[in-house]
């Protein structure tokens, strides 16, 4: 049973066609599913479950990434999942530095997927020295615009690519790409996707960081965490 969301706020509005939200006939389970590019939190005010469906590897490792962070339910776009609790028991907030990371999380995925299938596998399973590596620049990504005092100094991709950092090594994401290649070499095990090359996801990655830019600055301008106000009609 489709649900139609209503808010008055007007800052809101754009957000409605993000989310859609389904309901079983008894209004017992609420079905959400991401359709655009932020991450939200659903929360309800009952004691309830989240099941996720389409459940992928990148998925998993991005909230497995973020959850000293967040240890909650996440849904990441083109996710699926059903809270059970009834729609007017539920609620989901958007969280723009947990969107950030997702983005950031992706664009590496992508990167290290150039290697070949088997080897993007053992990274999201941390089974590769690059999957610890992927985490701790997750994590980086979010800490950035978490700690961010005034995100219009520059667009939400340059954030993005702060928490990257450079070359250098002196953020703590290259250092650990630093330290899993260096365990790369050490143990024999092919190398892949070298730290010296991760600020070049600026141009390799153009188009996430383009979606990010586009899709997600509006909702930079409303603050880092935005508390829909919903209510099912």
């Amino acid at each position: 049973m489709p649900l139609v969301i209503q808010t008055e706020v007007e800052i809101e509005i754009e957000y409605l066609r993000d989310v859609v939200a389904c309901a079983d006939v008894g209004a017992t389970f609420t079905y959400l599913e991401d359709d655009g590019d932020a991450v939200w939190k659903p929360r309800a005010t009952t004691q309830s479950n989240v099941t996720y469906f389409n459940e992928n590897l990148r998925a998993q490792s991005y909230r497995a990434a973020v959850t000293n962070r967040y240890a909650y339910a996440l849904l990441t776009p083109g996710q699926k999942l059903v809270v059970s609790a009834a729609p007017g028991d539920v609620a989901w907030d958007l969280d723009l530095p947990l969107s950030v990371s997702y983005h950031l999380h992706e664009a590496l995925a992508n990167e290290i997927q150039t290697y070949g299938q088997d080897v993007l596998t053992k990274a999201l399973k941390r089974k590769s020295p690059k999957g610890a590596a992927l985490a701790t620049c997750t994590i980086s990504g979010y800490q950035v615009l978490d700690e961010a005092a005034d995100l219009d100094q520059q667009p939400l991709s340059e954030w993005m690519m702060q928490g990257v950092g450079d070359a250098s090594g002196v953020s703590s994401c290259v250092s650990a790409w630093r330290t899993a290649d260096e365990v790369e070499v050490r143990t024999g095990q092919p190398r892949t996707l070298p730290a010296d090359a991760l600020p070049e996801i600026r141009y390799t990655q153009a188009e996430v960081l383009s979606k990010v830019d586009t899709n997600l600055t509006r909702l930079s301008r409303a603050g880092k965490i935005v508390k829909l106000l919903l209510r099912f009609k």
